[in-house]
C-alpha cells in the first residue's frame, strides 16, 4: 500500500513539474523595436504640407513625432496633423534651384 502511495505521489509531481518549470506557457512572439529620433530639424526654402505652400527663404523646420500626431513648426508657422485621421503625411521641400526632397510618413496599425 504504501508503495502504491509513493508511485501515485511521484506522477503527480511529474505531472506538476512543467507547471512548475515554465515549460508549457506558450513563447510570445517578440518583434525588434525599431528606436525613431523625437525631433530633428531641417532647413529648406518652402514646405508644402498635403498641398499647402508656406514660402519663406531659409526657413527652419522642426518635426516633431509622437504616437498620434505629426508636428511642424517654423518661423511663421505651426502646424500639427493627426495620424489617427490620415494614413499618410508628406513633406516635401523645396530649395531655390528647384531641387525637391521628400519625406513620407506613414501610419501603421500594430
Amino acid at each position: 500500500m504504501k508503495t502504491t502511495w509513493k508511485i501515485i505521489t511521484l506522477l503527480l509531481l511529474a505531472a506538476m513539474l512543467p507547471v512548475y518549470s515554465g515549460c508549457s506557457r506558450k513563447k510570445k512572439t517578440r518583434y525588434p523595436i525599431i528606436p525613431m529620433p523625437k525631433a530633428f530639424e531641417i532647413s529648406v526654402d518652402s514646405i508644402r504640407v498635403e498641398g499647402s505652400v508656406t514660402d519663406q527663404l531659409s526657413e527652419t523646420v522642426s518635426l516633431t513625432l509622437d504616437s498620434t500626431a505629426v508636428s511642424l513648426s517654423g518661423n511663421s508657422f505651426d502646424e500639427t496633423v493627426d495620424m489617427r485621421e490620415r494614413k499618410e503625411f508628406t513633406l516635401e521641400a523645396v530649395d531655390e534651384a528647384g531641387n525637391r526632397e521628400t519625406l513620407t510618413i506613414e501610419a501603421v496599425e500594430q
